[in-house]
């Protein structure tokens, strides 16, 4: 059996403020004054979604962080790590490539 795979709320700079960004949109869910306050929406936000979130630093930087809501197994986890690391990998060799 494949497992689930979970979609992400990704908590991204937006200017001084941060936003959540479901992810495969360019449009921006909300906007926050502190990026401690995106966390927490995101937070609640992939609860109801039963997804990851997401988090990115101001040089544009994600990583999976303690936002992952508990309901999430290990096993999940770490698809979902791996995922985003197979992800970034194909990135950098499509930069490299051309």
């Amino acid at each position: 059996m494949m497992p689930k795979v979970l979609s992400r709320q990704h908590v991204v700079p937006h200017g001084k403020s941060w936003a959540i960004r479901p992810e495969g949109n360019t449009r921006v869910t909300a906007i926050f004054r502190s990026k401690r306050e995106a966390i927490d929406r995101a937070r609640e936000i992939a609860g109801n979604r039963d997804s990851l979130v997401v988090v990115h630093g101001r040089n544009g930087q994600a990583f999976l962080g303690p936002a992952v809501p508990s309901t999430i197994d290990r096993n999940e986890l770490r698809q979902a790590i791996r995922e985003l690391q197979d992800a970034r990998g194909r990135q950098t060799a499509e930069k490299r490539s051309k």
